[in-house]
């Protein structure tokens, strides 16, 4: 039985071949080792791309870039997800809450 994309991602990702060179807000590029060569992928504003002989709109490689670039959409209504805001990072690099000196 043949590996399907999803669990080649999962494999590629857990042997550490992926490697995000670039992430800004409209384009995502890397560069990954797969199974016959190393290879480039990426997302920019005419949609996702990969440098493999099998892409075909949809490869694994593509699929694993995905899986960690993707977050899946949170509700507010979510009790896992957490706001952070300046006090929250305030009060996690300063948990007593006290002002420290100025120096």
């Amino acid at each position: 039985m043949s590996e399907t994309l999803t669990a080649k991602a999962g494999r590629l990702l857990a042997t550490g071949r992926l490697t995000v060179r670039s992430l800004t807000a409209d384009i995502i590029t890397a560069g990954i080792v797969g199974d016959h060569g190393s290879y480039r992928v990426g997302c920019d504003p005419n949609g996702w791309w990969c440098s493999c002989a099998a892409y075909t709109r949809r490869c694994s490689h593509i699929v694993a870039l995905k899986q960690v670039t993707l977050a899946p959409p949170r509700t507010p209504q979510d009790p896992n997800v957490k706001t952070f805001t300046n006090s929250n990072v305030q009060n996690v690099t300063n948990p007593t809450g006290r002002k420290e000196p100025t120096p």
